[in-house]
């Protein structure tokens, strides 16, 4: 492997490593915002499954209602 293939490697790493952060602050925020419109947990979570299941196992869908 020479050197410009690590690079693209680590580019590559980079941005799924930037898109699972904005992710994760997408849904920190939907959180939030659907806690002030008083939904409860479990409405939250199955909102959260149903968009971000294939990214997030459940309990780390969980973790964000903490």
């Amino acid at each position: 492997m020479n050197t410009e293939q690590i690079k693209e490697m680590a580019l590559a790493q980079g941005v799924e490593e930037g898109k699972r952060e904005a992710t994760v602050s997408a849904i920190s925020k939907t959180v939030k915002m659907l806690k002030r419109m008083n939904q409860s947990n479990e409405q939250i979570l199955r909102e959260l499954k149903q968009d971000y299941s294939d990214e997030f196992s459940d309990e780390e869908l969980e973790e964000f209602l903490k």
